[in-house]
Order: structure tokens, then C-alpha cells, then sequence
């Protein structure tokens, strides 16, 4: 089934303004250059190659397929889409009734599994008004089954700030189960009956960020929940660990043996009112030795300040994304940048920049990458850690390259 819409029509790279400096200024990438008051931009080996315009809503999230040649995609317009990630070409759009929240596409890309939400809410807090699970057939375009469909009570009997919006779901392997995440607990379902079969609840079930992975032989899941780690072995929970840091992604190394695990954590100033800088470590686990927390390698760098006074503008820096590569090689951060900017005499007015940076985590952290980019919404990198992809608010996705 083909969507024969324009929406995937290719758009022009965007033109970036591209500063040259030495190779030390190069290196540290996110200092400000003193004569024009601008970020320094690197671009050593990533390359952008190509834009696709393919919702008309923010996309969120991106999923590869594992032989690397398709992409599925999820929007807040309501819409799935599979399509070619040489040439953008819708294969399959499908319509759902909620906004997308998560996907996951089977090994064989021929099935897609969705989790959609309708959230409402404002500056003082969120609720669910609705969810929905559900199995597509991407060659016919078909609804196989939906496994959940209800409207949360308005008591979860959790305190705290839950994150409804934060919703997850993975397809096993064989695609005989499917693990969904809801804000308050991790559910297994039987894909051939469409039957729950396990519930699992706790308290790190309300944190945000929250990931899950299966490994490739189907045998393992990880749960990476806020600052905690479940490993399931079998379906049933075998090693907990607690991290010191906020967990941004965690997947299974190539030899299947390990996980590869990032995060970040923020150091506060001695009132411990303000956060000063930000750090980001890469540790990698035996899953076999999980229990004792046998963290094989940690690397950690503090890359800049959060506020940083330059002339009329302050700048605030926080990491709003986060992601590994298959390999555990490349680790690529989306950061907000809020500058508050002189307009008038005595008057300021605040403005949100977003800049993509790539590092090579097994060389010392070294930025081989950094450049002022849109409104990004999702992030994803191939199986074959060759592509990056950047989901925008305004629904296209950004095509880069990485190096080999």
C-alpha cells in the first residue's frame, strides 16, 4: 500500500552558517567565539545529508528497522508512516485516532506496534484521558488487533508527578509479545491470543526518561526507568541496579553479552539551588554480573556551564535528548539553549535555540560534531550506526550521516 501524497517530497539541506577555527577551539565546540557573540558549529565527518517532509504534526518517535532500509514514524497528527530512508517514499500511512506517543517495528518490517494518547493538561499538571495498543499490518495497512483500549481512572493511587506522556511499547522478536509502559506500570501481552499475561508495578514506573529493549535473540528485556535498571530474563525481573545518573538510553552490545548504558547527571551549586554544569557518562554492564555492578567502562566529561554570562545574553544549557549507537560508539545530544536577548534598553526577551552534537564516547569524548538545528522532537540511529535521524516539530526528519 502506497501514500502517493507530496508530503514526501525531499526539501533542500538547510543552509548553516559554518565558522572555521583552530583545531583546539574545534575540540571544545560549544565556547563562544569573543568577536561575533556566536556558536562555534563543527562539522568533521557527520554530514547532513537530505530532509524529508512526512507529517504535518511533530514527529515523535523514530524506529529503523534492522536491516536499515525502512523507518517508521509517529506524530502527533495521528498518523504512522514506513517509509524508505533512501528516498523518503511513503510505503504505508497509517490514521489513528490518538496522537502517537511510541512504535516499534517488527524484524521483518512487516508488522508496526503503536501506543496513542490523548493527554490534557497544562502548566500545572497532566492527565490521560485515553490509551491505545495496537498491532498494524504494514503491507495491507491493516489494524490487526487493539491489545488495550480504556480511560485511566483519575486516581492511580501513586503520589507524585506522573508522566503520562512518557508511554512505551516494544515488539519482541518472533513478534509473539509485546510490553507496553504505561505511567504507572509494564505490561506483557500475547500478541497471537491478544491477552495480558503480566503486570509489573513500581514506583520508578512515574519517572522520566523511560526506555525498554529487547535483546536480538528475544531472551532479555531492559527497563531503564528515571535512574533505575531492570533486567527481565524470561519475562520475570532477575537484577535491578540504581544508577547515579539520569538514564538517556540503554541497548544491548554486539556480542549481546553487555549493555551499553548513558545518561547524564547535574551538578548544583553549594546551596544546591541552581544546577552549575552537566555531565555525561557512558558505563557498559555484564549481564551476567549485573548484580554486583561491575561497570566495565565510565567516562565522564563536564562539557560547559549552564549559565554563562556574555555581554547582553545569559545562556541556560540542558539536554533535552539523548542516544546511544548500536555499537556503543557515537553518542549524540540534542541540547536547549535559552538566551535571554536584549531588545530594548533594560528589557530582555527570552528565545530557545537547539543545537545537535555528536561524540565519539570510546575516544575520550571526542566532538566530531556540533550545529545549531530546528525544533527537534525524536531522535534514532540505524542498526548499522551509518545513519542519524532528527524528528522536527514541523514533521520532517533530518538525514545525517555518521562516520564509519
Amino acid at each position: 500500500m502506497r501514500d502517493e501524497s507530496k508530503n514526501n517530497q525531499i526539501v533542500p539541506s538547510r543552509k548553516r552558517n559554518l565558522i572555521t577555527r583552530s583545531q583546539g577551539m574545534a575540540r571544545r565546540g560549544l565556547e563562544l567565539s569573543a568577536k561575533i557573540g556566536k556558536r562555534i558549529e563543527i562539522e568533521r565527518d557527520v554530514r547532513h545529508l537530505k530532509t524529508f517532509k512526512l507529517h504535518s504534526g511533530w514527529v515523535d518517535p523514530l524506529r529503523v528497522s534492522s536491516d536499515g532500509k525502512y523507518v517508521v514514524s509517529g506524530s502527533g497528527d495521528c498518523t504512522i508512516c514506513k517509509w524508505e530512508i533512501s528516498s523518503g517514499e511513503v510505503l504505508c500511512r497509517l490514521q489513528e485516532s490518538l496522537s502517537v506517543h511510541d512504535v516499534d517495528i517488527s524484524p521483518d518490517s512487516h508488522y508496526a506496534i503503536s501506543a496513542c494518547m490523548d493527554i490534557d493538561g497544562d502548566e500545572d499538571g497532566y492527565s490521560v484521558e485515553q490509551v491505545a495498543v495496537s498491532l498494524w499490518d504494514l503491507e495491507s495497512g491493516r489494524k490487526v488487533r487493539t491489545f488495550q483500549e480504556f480511560s485511566p481512572p483519575d486516581d492511580t493511587g501513586y503520589s507524585g508527578n506522573p508522566q503520562p506522556g512518557n508511554s512505551r511499547v516494544i515488539l519482541s522478536p518472533d513478534v509473539r509479545y509485546a510490553i507496553f509502559r504505561d505511567e504507572e506500570s509494564l505490561s506483557l501481552w500475547n500478541v497471537v491470543t491478544g491477552r495480558k499475561e503480566i503486570t509489573w508495578r513500581e514506583p520508578a514506573m512515574l519517572y522520566d526518561p523511560s526506555i525498554l529493549r529487547y535483546s536480538p535473540d528475544g531472551k532479555y528485556v531492559i527497563a531503564a526507568l528515571g535512574m533505575r535498571i531492570i533486567l527481565f530474563e524470561s519475562n520475570q525481573p532477575v537484577s535491578f541496579i540504581n544508577m547515579p545518573m539520569w538514564i538517556e538510553d540503554v541497548n544491548f552490545a554486539q556480542d549481546e553479552n553487555h549493555i551499553n548504558c548513558t545518561g547524564a547527571y547535574y551538578n548544583y551549586d553549594p546551596s544546591g539551588e541552581k544546577f552549575e554544569s552537566w555531565s555525561a557518562r557512558l558505563y557498559k554492564f555484564n549481564i551476567n554480573e549485573m548484580e554486583n555492578i561491575n561497570i566495565i567502562n565510565d567516562r565522564s566529561r563536564c562539557f560547559r556551564h549552564l549559565t554563562k554570562p556574555y555581554k547582553s545574553q545569559i545562556f541556560r544549557e540542558k539536554i533535552s535528548e539523548m542516544i546511544l549507537s548500536h555499537d556503543g560508539r557515537y553518542t549524540i545530544i540534542i541540547t536547549e539553549e535559552s538566551r535571554e536577548e536584549k531588545i530594548q534598553p533594560n528589557q530582555y526577551g527570552g528565545r530557545w535555540h537547539y543545537y545537535m552534537h555528536v561524540y565519539d564516547s570510546s575516544d575520550g569524548w571526542n566532538q566530531v560534531f556540533s550545529q545549531e538545528i530546528e525544533y527537534p522532537t525524536s531522535l534514532s540511529i540505524s542498526p548499522d550506526n551509518r545513519i542519524a535521524l532528527v524528528g522536527n516539530r514541523d514533521g520532517s526528519v533530518d538525514i545525517y550521516s555518521l562516520p564509519n
